[in-house]
């Protein structure tokens, strides 16, 4: 597959990675925490004595909280070899690269030791974190990513700085330390945390913590500083000291730093810091030297971008001010650098708000930002039934305001590692999703969760897994990410369904165009003609196949994953028409402006309409264009360039609200659990033109069915959060217009409403497959809205049944094959659809196949007697059984039910008398209707020396289990090897030690395991040859188990895959009429258990994977 994507990526090839297009409404952001990411330069790994108490010697590492060595250095090598390009990224978001405090502070609850590894705990702004490299490395990086086409987004604070660590606090002398701590470690019961009361001094005797930050600059509670407020903008967020950016009083720069700086670096920056303030005015307040700082990192090295931490708890005028600096620090690092600029496009700045979503925020436009971090995309990801109303959705919101846009993610350091199981389908979702999207490190591959002491967040910032990638997770990532990064149209372009089965979309954006199917299978034909004329030739770039648009069709061979890209070969050349103002309100007037341009200079005409039912495939009842239009009252209004050559835009539409608005209602349907919601909302358009409300909001109105209603009279659009009396509640929502929001999807129609008042009729069994010799009761139902009680009529000759048919009054007894026909009139003479229900009596007869696993035996033998309903005899000791693997051994008696029988190895041994009317597995003195199979606990084995061995694990997956160090006893089973079973687990973290004194590494298990030497074995090492380990990692074989059989009316159907892939599973008739679909779409890797629950009879199932079809018989017995 690579090679393919190699040869026909030709076909997009740009004279260089730097001129691809770009917009940041496609962006695809990569972000990487670079200390978890790859070390480039080891010799920077412990800088500042990082890893090291304070006398010099080193603490043992900590995988939570430590730095791991990955660096800039890193970055570059790994863009350098195109791990990024051909990923398809167009941006890098990269953790603040300035210097971080150098020591460790208590992590959660003290367990583990926390250094700044992650960007957020600054000291000084002006220089680069030793650990993550030097100025030139950070230059070097920069440079390197824009030459490959890549954006650099960086990490910026400014609500806070770093805490108090030993290690500052004694380099810098500020605050009261005692130096004992130099040499401490935890004991008797203490932690980590246990510093602030053995070494420091918080009392007000302590004057020393001046030399810090100092009281015109944080608010921390210190003695000589102010304290915390109690709102999001002045309180301490974390525990950590919160910037005053409110303050007006002017500021010198504070103790900490003069005392870091040598003279030389002193005069610098005082001489800088005059040069800025004399140029732009601002106050000395602690807000302007951020300012100043953050921005010198674009001026400097053009950085293109910021991602805001903590966005909500700084004033929205500080974000404009630095926005507007950092405006023209990249415009002047671009007339600086003109052969370093990759376009002309000004700085770009996202911000985190924890927890909203991606509605538009008129606060943010205004303060400065592009866009926000979409905190509701993660609950929403991997769920392919649900794309059409996510997609929609997104795309209305996003990519029809030029002003506005959202950065989505599925797994972020802040919230949690989306589910590694779906990995593929949650890429496919994010990958295709309009507006921008968020790659956390990791997720391309299958980066497992980390350790996390008592901080769950830690987990997810694991080291990159370079040693273990999913190679097959990767490559559908980097196909996905490519097809994103060359067409614009994926992330920024407009919208439209154009198909369900599969579903299928497109994506127009100027002249760039695609379709994109999911859930494709075998020989897909899509319609295609809204989007490509006849005679266009089409590419799947997943596959590579190439075909040519015919009467408005496209039919291509579908890819296992069942996704199609599709795009042009050579794509043609489109005009594209712009219309301003945007889609807005004004109380008297809107005059509207369309320009329209050619890429091949072709003289264009500009068309428009306010009549919604008009077709952009006649404009003959358009409005030709030639000046701006002035609308007075509210109107839809569409509009469509065409060129010379016949070709036509995209249709743009505005929606101008002019005079009273109408306003809309908005519809919740309540989870269970919830009592009456209330509807909190804020900055509403027009402004202030609803009351104001406090949180948790306004009541909602009861609408029945578990839906309520709230009604936004005279506003065109708003922001809102539904919540349950103030919690818990849904993320930050907006809505323009009458919407159905429910299980965090909006819907623009009714689709819950009263369905067309016609009797149903019903039958109890439903038809099915049945044994020759039963009698089947059959009882009819029929349920109306008006009628209690409709009349029901039937037939059984197969005719369709009329008032003039039988008259149902009572239980229909059949035994035979029968068609009944049913039909129902309520009062009202309303009739119900006729419905068919099929009824076949047979014989089973299909044979009865046993299987018999012995323990030493050498010649296996049934003997068996009172076969039925054959007379089949044998003498003893019986007939040899077929051999099969594993040790197990079987025998089909041809067309029986059942019989007695007796397994022997060849007349000697023996088992007791026995007998089966179904297949089973027999081992051990007992029967299985199934061969058996995993117990669903995870054993592990360990043989290593230890006189006394324990277990100690954690992460234990699906359950919850854990245990203290050092652990759990193993339970001796002879030859030196020890034994622990998990119950309930797949997975988990484990660790050998000798009751705590001597250990092996961390280690990690999935599936049942044999430990030796340094190797994991699946079975007991002691029948392998030398070095046949296996990797640390659970391995599966394709294979469909079906159980118990026979059932009663409900069984599993158990589907194990070695990889994630397209499986269909049906279930018929022995007529072969469909009865249950159980599954069309890709399953993951691993066990899959589908559960069937169907009517007394017989019927077979069919289970098809990629070229493979399994099939059988399922025997319901009630």
């Amino acid at each position: 597959m690579v090679l393919c994507i190699a040869f026909f990526l030709q076909g997009h090839a740009q004279s260089t990675e730097r001129d691809r297009p770009f917009t940041w409404d496609n962006a695809t952001v990569y972000f990487v925490m670079q200390d978890r990411f790859y070390n480039g330069n080891t010799a920077n790994d412990h800088s500042y004595g990082r890893g090291l108490d304070g006398n010099g010697n080193p603490y043992d590492f900590d995988e939570i909280g430590s730095f791991h060595g990955g660096d800039f250095a890193g970055l570059t090598q790994k863009l350098d070899e195109g791990y990024f390009t051909d990923l398809g990224i167009n941006a890098l978001w990269i953790s603040s690269p300035y210097e971080q405090i150098h020591g460790w502070v208590a992590g959660s609850n003290g367990s583990f030791r926390h250094y700044a590894y992650h960007g957020y705990y600054g000291l000084d702004w002006t220089e680069t974190d030793d650990n993550f490299g030097t100025f030139e490395e950070f230059r070097t990086f920069v440079d390197a990513a824009h030459d490959k086409g890549i954006r650099v987004i960086i990490d910026i604070v400014m609500n806070h700085v770093g805490y108090n660590s030993l290690q500052d606090m004694t380099d810098y002398n500020f605050g009261c330390v005692d130096p004992a701590w130099k040499g401490w470690r935890p004991s008797n019961g203490e932690t980590w945390e246990s510093i602030h009361g053995l070494f420091i001094d918080y009392s007000s005797g302590c004057t020393n913590w001046s030399n810090w930050w100092g009281g015109d600059w944080v608010r921390s509670g210190l003695p000589g500083y102010p304290a915390p407020g109690g709102d999001e903008k002045t309180m301490s967020l974390a525990g950590l000291p919160d910037v005053i950016t409110e303050s007006t009083q002017q500021a010198g720069l504070p103790d900490i730093l003069l005392n870091k700086w040598d003279a030389a670096k002193e005069a610098q920056e005082i001489a800088e810091l005059d040069a800025f303030f004399n140029r732009t005015g601002y106050p000395r307040t602690p807000r302007y030297y951020f300012i100043k700082w953050l921005t010198d990192w674009v001026r400097e090295f053009g950085v293109d971008g910021f991602r805001v931490d903590t966005e909500k708890h700084v004033e929205g005028e500080a974000w404009r001010h630095l926005k507007d600096e950092a405006v023209l620090a990249l415009r002047e690092w671009k007339q600086n650098n003109p052969d370093k600029k990759l376009d002309d496009l000004d700085f770009w700045m996202t911000a985190e708000n924890f927890g909203y979503g991606y509605g538009k925020s008129q606060y943010h436009i205004d303060n400065g930002f592009n866009s926000v971090i979409n905190f509701n995309f993660q609950g929403q990801a991997g769920n392919l039934s649900q794309l059409e109303s996510i997609y929609s959705s997104y795309a209305s919101t996003l990519n029809t305001d030029p002003e506005w846009n959202a950065l989505s993610y599925i797994s972020s350091h802040d919230t949690q590692l989306y589910d590694r199981n779906n990995l593929f389908n949650a890429g496919t979702s994010l990958l295709l999703l309009p507006g921008g999207v968020q790659i956390y490190y990791g997720d391309e591959t299958g980066r497992p969760f980390g350790p996390t002491g008592d901080d769950p967040h830690q987990g997810t910032r694991s080291f990159m897994n370079w040693g273990s990638i999913d190679q097959g997770l990767l490559e559908h990532w980097q196909t996905l990410g490519q097809f994103r990064r060359n067409h614009l149209s994926v992330g920024a372009g407009t919208h439209q369904k154009l198909g369900d089965n599969p579903y299928t979309f497109s994506r127009v954006y100027e002249s760039d165009r695609v379709v994109v199917a999911i859930g494709a299978s075998g020989s897909t034909t899509l319609q295609v003609g809204n989007i490509y004329a006849d005679g266009t030739e089409l590419r799947d770039f997943y596959t590579g196949h190439v075909t040519t648009v015919a009467a408005g069709v496209a039919t291509f061979p579908a890819h296992s994953s069942g996704i199609l890209l599709i795009e042009e070969t050579s794509p043609s050349s489109f005009p594209s028409v712009a219309v301003t103002p945007a889609s807005g309100y004004d109380p008297s007037s809107i005059t509207m402006l369309a320009t329209a341009t050619d890429p091949n200079g072709w003289a264009t005409t500009i068309y428009y309409t306010t009549d919604p039912s008009a077709s952009a495939g006649d404009l003959s009842s358009w409005n030709v264009y030639t000046e701006p239009v002035t609308f007075t009252e509210t109107v839809d209004v569409k509009v469509v360039a065409v060129n010379s050559e016949g070709s036509q835009s995209l249709v743009i539409t505005r929606n101008y609200q002019i005079g009273a608005i109408e306003g809309f209602t908005v519809y919740f349907k309540k989870p269970d659990a919830w009592g009456a919601p209330k509807v909190y909302y804020w900055l509403e358009e027009p402004a202030d033109a609803l009351p104001d409300v406090s949180w948790p909001g306004a009541a909602m109105t009861d609408d029945g069915n578990g839906w309520y209603k709230y009604t936004f009279d005279g506003v065109i659009c708003t922001n809102l959060i539904f919540n349950n009396s103030g919690s818990p509640q849904t993320g930050d929502l907006s809505r323009c217009k009458d919407g159905w929001y429910v299980d965090g999807i909006w819907y623009d129609t009714d689709q819950w409403g009263p369905v067309n008042e016609v009797p149903d009729v019903s039958a109890n069994p439903a038809g099915g497959s049945f044994m020759t010799g039963d009698v089947v009761s059959v009882t009819l139902s029929a349920t109306d809205d008006n009628d209690p009680s409709p009349d029901i009529y039937y037939t059984t000759d197969g005719t369709t049944p009329t008032q003039a048919s039988t008259l149902y009054t009572g239980a229909i007894e059949l035994t035979t094959t029968t068609t009944l026909k049913v039909i129902a009139y309520d009062d009202q003479e309303a009739a119900s659809a006729v419905e068919t229900f099929e009824y076949n009596f047979e014989s089973i007869g299909g044979g009865l196949t046993v299987h018999f696993k012995p323990a030493g035996y050498t010649d296996p033998e049934i003997y068996f007697w009172n076969v039925t309903p054959s007379a089949q005899t044998t003498t003893w000791p019986g007939v040899t059984m077929a051999s099969e693997d594993d040790g197990w051994y079987s025998y089909t008696l041809e067309g029986a039910d059942c019989a007695n029988m007796i397994f022997s190895n060849n007349g000697a041994s023996q088992t007791a008398d026995l007998s089966r009317c179904q297949e089973g597995w027999f081992v051990d003195g007992t029967w299985y209707d199934s061969k058996p199979v995993d117990d669903g606990n995870l054993d592990i084995y360990y043989n290593g020396g230890f006189n006394d061995p324990k277990l100690y694990f954690w992460n234990v997956t699906p359950s919850s289990q854990t245990t203290t160090w050092p652990g759990v006893s193993m339970t001796a089973i002879g030859d030196g090897w020890y034994k622990y079973t998990l119950t309930g687990a797949d997975c988990a973290n484990v660790i050998f030690s000798d009751n705590g004194a001597n250990q092996t590494a961390d280690l990690y298990r999935c599936g049942d395991g044999w430990y030796t030497n340094g190797a994991w074995y699946k079975t007991h090492p002691g029948a392998r040859t030398t070095g046949q380990s296996e990797n640390d990692t659970k391995s599966y074989t394709n294979d469909v188990l079906v159980y118990p059989q026979p059932s009663r009316t409900t069984g599993n159907i158990r589907i194990t895959l070695q990889k994630p892939t397209s499986v269909n599973v049906t279930i018929h008739d022995l007529n072969g009429r469909l009865m249950n679909t159980l599954h069309d779409g890709i399953l993951p890797e691993g066990v899959s258990n589908l559960t069937y629950d169907l009517k007394n009879g017989v019927y077979l199932y069919f289970v098809h994977m990629e070229d493979i079809t399994k099939r059988g018989k399922l025997i319901i017995r009630e």
